[in-house]
């Protein structure tokens, strides 16, 4: 037979009250601190209204620039090409073609329609031509106003094989277009030069002011 063998129960110790208590505080002290409870929607709106918005930086103001004082051109009227001033207009444009051997010489406007003429073109296509000049010119204007200029001369000038073709300014309101046939006579820049200033002061004096 097995031999039988005694059962002896196991002894529990329970842990006092006292070292309960130690052990609970030691937890507590081991476990990180927890964040406060968040307050309520009341709360946070109050503190949204009391916290102040930090003020935006002024914009710095920028610099004005001085206006540029442009001077304009002499007189204020309107200098024109009538039925009075035409047939002296057409005196100083063939004593010009005489001076220089021009075949022809052109007061034009500013759009290239001619108001004067002296000579013949030679059935040139200036009637296409013109046009395309007074278009170099649309903004010469412009260019000596800006650079204080009252009396400023700007010329085209074209040194063909066959024609050779000056563009003068004239007051910024019209065109002094000379051509020159090669065939028949060669220009001379200086001399087209000296002789077209001298032409463009007596134009400036005899057109009329409206």
């Amino acid at each position: 037979k097995a031999e039988r063998r005694e059962f002896t129960p196991a002894r529990v110790v329970l842990p006092s009250a006292r070292e309960r208590e130690q052990a609970a505080a030691t937890a507590a002290a081991a476990q990180p601190s927890a964040s406060p409870p968040r307050g309520g929607l009341a709360s946070r709106t109050r503190a949204a209204v009391e916290r102040k918005p930090e003020p935006k930086p002024e914009p710095k103001p920028e610099p004005k620039s001085e206006p540029i004082d442009i001077p304009s051109r002499r007189g204020s009227g309107t200098l024109v090409v009538t039925a009075e001033n035409t047939n002296t207009i057409r005196k100083i444009m063939s004593q010009l073609t005489k001076e220089l051997g021009a075949q022809s010489v052109m007061l034009t406007d500013r759009a290239g329609m001619v108001l004067v003429d002296v000579g013949t073109t030679d059935n040139l296509p200036m009637m296409i031509v013109l046009p395309l000049l007074s278009t170099s010119f649309s903004t010469a204007g412009e260019v000596a106003r800006y650079l204080r200029e009252e009396d400023a001369l700007t010329v085209y000038i074209h040194d063909g094989l066959h024609y050779d073709l000056y563009c003068f300014d004239v007051v910024q309101r019209f065109l002094l277009v000379l051509v020159f046939n090669k065939k028949v006579a060669s220009s001379k820049i200086g001399a087209v030069w000296i002789n077209a200033k001298r032409a463009i002061r007596e134009l400036r004096d005899n057109l009329s002011i409206t």
